[in-house]
Protein backbone atom coordinates (compact mmCIF):
# COMPACT_ATOMS: atom_id res chain seq x y z
CA UNK A 1 0.00 0.00 0.00
CA UNK A 2 1.27 3.82 -0.21
CA UNK A 3 1.55 4.26 3.17
CA UNK A 4 3.65 1.30 3.84
CA UNK A 5 5.93 2.34 0.91
CA UNK A 6 5.78 5.65 2.40
CA UNK A 7 7.23 5.05 5.59
CA UNK A 8 10.07 2.44 3.51
CA UNK A 9 11.51 5.19 1.74
CA UNK A 10 11.37 7.80 4.70
CA UNK A 11 12.97 5.23 7.28
CA UNK A 12 14.87 2.16 5.19
CA UNK A 13 15.87 0.63 8.37
CA UNK A 14 12.54 0.38 10.26
CA UNK A 15 11.23 -3.37 9.63
CA UNK A 16 7.90 -2.47 8.95
CA UNK A 17 5.97 -5.11 6.89
CA UNK A 18 1.78 -5.26 6.51
CA UNK A 19 -0.05 -8.43 7.82
CA UNK A 20 -0.28 -9.53 4.35
CA UNK A 21 3.75 -9.64 4.04
CA UNK A 22 4.31 -10.67 7.89
CA UNK A 23 1.70 -13.72 8.15
CA UNK A 24 0.28 -14.15 4.62
CA UNK A 25 -3.49 -13.93 3.59
CA UNK A 26 -4.95 -10.49 4.77
CA UNK A 27 -6.04 -8.39 7.77
CA UNK A 28 -9.63 -9.24 6.49
CA UNK A 29 -8.95 -12.77 6.12
CA UNK A 30 -7.54 -13.63 9.52
CA UNK A 31 -4.03 -15.03 8.48
CA UNK A 32 -2.69 -14.05 12.13
CA UNK A 33 -3.15 -14.77 15.29
CA UNK A 34 -3.70 -12.07 18.26
CA UNK A 35 -0.78 -13.67 19.96
CA UNK A 36 1.58 -12.90 16.64
CA UNK A 37 0.38 -9.34 16.96
CA UNK A 38 1.22 -9.27 20.26
CA UNK A 39 4.87 -10.00 19.62
CA UNK A 40 5.18 -6.63 17.30
CA UNK A 41 6.41 -3.87 19.55
CA UNK A 42 3.74 -1.75 18.10
CA UNK A 43 1.18 -1.54 15.22
CA UNK A 44 -0.20 1.31 12.70
CA UNK A 45 -3.46 0.73 12.08
CA UNK A 46 -5.55 2.04 9.02
CA UNK A 47 -8.75 1.73 9.78
CA UNK A 48 -11.96 0.26 7.59
CA UNK A 49 -14.61 1.51 9.65
CA UNK A 50 -15.23 3.34 12.87
CA UNK A 51 -15.21 0.21 15.53
CA UNK A 52 -13.83 -2.81 15.03
CA UNK A 53 -12.88 -5.80 17.51
CA UNK A 54 -9.61 -5.84 16.63
CA UNK A 55 -8.92 -2.29 18.05
CA UNK A 56 -9.98 -2.97 21.04
CA UNK A 57 -7.83 -6.56 21.41
CA UNK A 58 -5.35 -4.63 19.95
CA UNK A 59 -5.54 -1.97 22.89
CA UNK A 60 -6.23 -4.73 25.70
CA UNK A 61 -3.30 -6.48 24.41
CA UNK A 62 -1.33 -2.84 25.26
CA UNK A 63 0.08 -2.83 21.85
CA UNK A 64 1.21 0.69 20.88
CA UNK A 65 -1.19 1.55 18.07
CA UNK A 66 0.06 4.25 15.17
CA UNK A 67 -3.21 5.73 13.60
CA UNK A 68 -4.20 8.58 10.87
CA UNK A 69 -4.78 11.71 13.15
CA UNK A 70 -8.51 12.77 12.52
CA UNK A 71 -7.52 15.73 9.75
CA UNK A 72 -5.38 12.94 7.94
CA UNK A 73 -8.20 10.24 7.97
CA UNK A 74 -10.71 12.74 6.89
CA UNK A 75 -8.87 13.60 3.96
CA UNK A 76 -7.83 9.97 2.93
CA UNK A 77 -11.70 9.32 3.04
CA UNK A 78 -12.88 12.19 1.24
CA UNK A 79 -9.94 11.97 -1.34
CA UNK A 80 -10.12 8.16 -1.47
CA UNK A 81 -12.83 6.52 0.21
CA UNK A 82 -10.10 4.47 2.77
CA UNK A 83 -13.10 3.18 5.29
CA UNK A 84 -14.22 1.12 3.10
CA UNK A 85 -17.60 0.10 5.45
CA UNK A 86 -17.86 3.23 6.96
CA UNK A 87 -21.25 3.76 4.77
CA UNK A 88 -23.16 1.03 3.33
CA UNK A 89 -25.44 2.81 1.23
CA UNK A 90 -24.94 6.04 0.36
CA UNK A 91 -28.56 7.00 -0.18
CA UNK A 92 -29.83 6.40 2.98
CA UNK A 93 -31.71 9.15 4.83
CA UNK A 94 -29.96 10.42 7.90
CA UNK A 95 -31.30 8.57 10.80
CA UNK A 96 -30.94 12.11 12.98
CA UNK A 97 -33.95 14.07 13.98
CA UNK A 98 -32.29 17.23 14.69
CA UNK A 99 -30.87 18.86 11.34
CA UNK A 100 -28.09 20.34 12.65
CA UNK A 101 -26.63 17.39 13.66
CA UNK A 102 -24.31 16.00 10.20
CA UNK A 103 -25.76 13.13 8.36
CA UNK A 104 -23.10 9.86 9.60
CA UNK A 105 -23.95 9.06 6.05
CA UNK A 106 -22.71 11.56 4.29
CA UNK A 107 -19.47 10.38 1.52
CA UNK A 108 -18.14 14.29 0.51
CA UNK A 109 -19.11 16.76 3.02
CA UNK A 110 -16.19 17.53 5.15
CA UNK A 111 -17.82 18.66 8.86
CA UNK A 112 -19.76 15.42 8.48
CA UNK A 113 -17.29 13.08 7.73
CA UNK A 114 -15.25 14.84 10.79
CA UNK A 115 -17.86 15.04 12.93
CA UNK A 116 -18.38 11.08 12.76
CA UNK A 117 -14.93 9.54 12.95
CA UNK A 118 -13.88 11.92 16.14
CA UNK A 119 -16.67 9.47 17.70
CA UNK A 120 -14.27 6.14 16.18
CA UNK A 121 -12.71 4.27 18.73
CA UNK A 122 -8.78 5.51 17.56
CA UNK A 123 -10.00 9.05 18.69
CA UNK A 124 -12.00 8.39 21.97
CA UNK A 125 -9.39 6.42 23.62
CA UNK A 126 -6.38 7.74 25.36
CA UNK A 127 -2.46 6.92 24.42
CA UNK A 128 -3.44 5.98 20.66
CA UNK A 129 -0.52 7.37 18.31
CA UNK A 130 -1.34 10.22 15.79
CA UNK A 131 0.89 10.62 12.53
CA UNK A 132 0.07 13.11 9.83
CA UNK A 133 1.85 11.81 6.86
CA UNK A 134 4.43 9.15 6.48
CA UNK A 135 7.82 10.75 7.37
CA UNK A 136 5.54 11.94 10.29
CA UNK A 137 5.16 8.39 11.24
CA UNK A 138 8.46 6.99 10.68
CA UNK A 139 9.25 9.53 12.64
CA UNK A 140 7.57 8.72 15.44
CA UNK A 141 7.84 5.07 15.21
CA UNK A 142 11.43 5.50 15.82
CA UNK A 143 11.14 8.31 18.70
CA UNK A 144 8.47 6.76 20.82
CA UNK A 145 9.16 5.21 23.63
CA UNK A 146 6.63 2.18 23.00
CA UNK A 147 6.96 0.75 26.57
CA UNK A 148 6.18 3.76 28.24
CA UNK A 149 2.67 3.82 26.12
CA UNK A 150 2.10 0.61 26.44
CA UNK A 151 2.18 0.72 30.03
CA UNK A 152 0.26 4.10 30.29
CA UNK A 153 -2.85 1.76 27.90
CA UNK A 154 -2.22 -0.56 30.79
CA UNK A 155 -2.92 2.06 33.34
CA UNK A 156 -6.14 2.93 31.70
CA UNK A 157 -7.52 -0.04 31.26
CA UNK A 158 -6.73 -0.87 35.13
CA UNK A 159 -8.78 2.41 35.83
CA UNK A 160 -11.14 1.47 33.51
CA UNK A 161 -11.93 -2.16 34.67
CA UNK A 162 -14.09 -1.59 37.89
CA UNK A 163 -16.86 0.87 35.88
CA UNK A 164 -16.97 -1.67 32.80
CA UNK A 165 -17.47 -4.47 35.18
CA UNK A 166 -20.32 -2.91 36.98
CA UNK A 167 -21.94 -1.36 34.07
CA UNK A 168 -21.94 -4.92 32.58
CA UNK A 169 -23.43 -6.44 35.76
CA UNK A 170 -26.27 -4.13 36.16
CA UNK A 171 -27.16 -4.75 32.37
CA UNK A 172 -26.82 -8.86 33.21
CA UNK A 173 -28.76 -8.22 36.36
CA UNK A 174 -31.44 -5.72 34.50
CA UNK A 175 -31.97 -8.73 31.81
CA UNK A 176 -31.81 -11.92 33.79
CA UNK A 177 -32.70 -11.15 37.58
CA UNK A 178 -35.44 -13.05 38.71
CA UNK A 179 -35.55 -15.58 35.77
CA UNK A 180 -35.00 -18.69 36.33
CA UNK A 181 -31.58 -20.44 34.37
CA UNK A 182 -32.58 -21.35 30.73
CA UNK A 183 -35.52 -19.11 30.87
CA UNK A 184 -34.48 -16.50 28.42
CA UNK A 185 -36.21 -16.92 24.73
CA UNK A 186 -33.39 -18.41 22.31
CA UNK A 187 -33.77 -20.54 19.33
CA UNK A 188 -30.50 -22.60 20.41
CA UNK A 189 -32.76 -25.22 21.11
CA UNK A 190 -35.44 -24.95 17.87
CA UNK A 191 -37.92 -23.11 20.12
Amino acid sequence: TMLLADVRRAAPQLPIKSVEEAYGGSASAGGYELGQLAMHPAIVLVPYTKSTMSFFEMYAMRLPIFTPSLALLVKWELESHVLTERVYWAGAPSPLRTPETPNPNALKDRAAVSHWLRLADPYVFPHVQYFDSADDLAAKLRATDLRAVSAAMGRHLDARAPKAGAKWAAIMRALFEGRPPGSWPSDAHGD
